[in-house]
């Protein structure tokens, strides 16, 4: 992956307590759970995060690893100079919808963090005090971040959270199966970028 900065890991159906838990992990053995930033200024990213974007700054554990809570996702920081912003990566952005894409941008601009959505928008958008839309589709915009860390918000009021991750739906080419043969279960997806992908359950039973 050119230029790591951001890291998507999968939440496997881990124990927790209920007010640590996602809320996607509650009916998913498998969620999008988190993402891991390397931060060159970890205070810059915090105020990014958590007084411009207004997620919650969180301890994880009994540990003194900090993260920051959105419905839906977690972000932590490590301290180390990433070598690249997010664009051209594999991890081009992250991205929340919010019930106000107005005021957020208005936090992010009070916040003296860069508006980039007419540059990432194709013409066929119209723009207008950075927000974006085209007929009959959302409104949408994006901001650069510390680290040149890009951020998609889009707009839907029918959310139940003031901002929360955008979900990315995975279409699966074959769900859960068992295999009562092989005492395992599978199901396969296949990637953006035309990868035939198996997911196995009860591999580790074999000897």
């Amino acid at each position: 992956m050119r230029r790591v900065l951001l890291t998507l890991l999968l939440l496997l159906g881990a124990r927790a307590p209920a007010r640590a838990q996602l809320l996607a992990a509650r009916e998913s053995t498998i969620a999008y759970g988190h993402h891991h930033i390397n931060a060159s200024y970890v205070e810059a990213h915090k105020r990014f995060w958590v007084d411009a974007l207004g997620g919650a700054l969180v301890r994880v554990g009994t540990s003194t690893t900090e993260a920051v809570r959105f419905p839906n996702v977690l972000v932590f920081f490590s301290a180390r100079t990433p070598s690249g912003g997010t664009r051209g990566t594999v991890v081009n952005h992250v991205g929340f919808e919010t019930r106000d894409l107005r005021a957020a941008v208005a936090r992010l601009r009070a916040g003296g963090f860069r508006m980039v959505t007419r540059e990432k928008l194709p013409a066929a958008y119209e723009v207008t005090d950075d927000l974006g839309q085209r007929a009959g589709g959302n409104v949408i915009a994006f901001v650069l971040g510390p680290d040149e860390t890009k951020v998609e918000l889009i707009e839907n009021m029918s959310i139940a959270h003031p901002l929360q991750l955008h979900p990315s739906g995975i279409t699966m080419d074959r769900g859960y199966t068992q295999v009562p043969a092989l005492g395992i279960a599978v199901a396969f997806l296949t990637d953006p970028w035309g990868t035939y992908v198996e997911l196995t359950e009860g591999m580790t039973a074999v000897e």
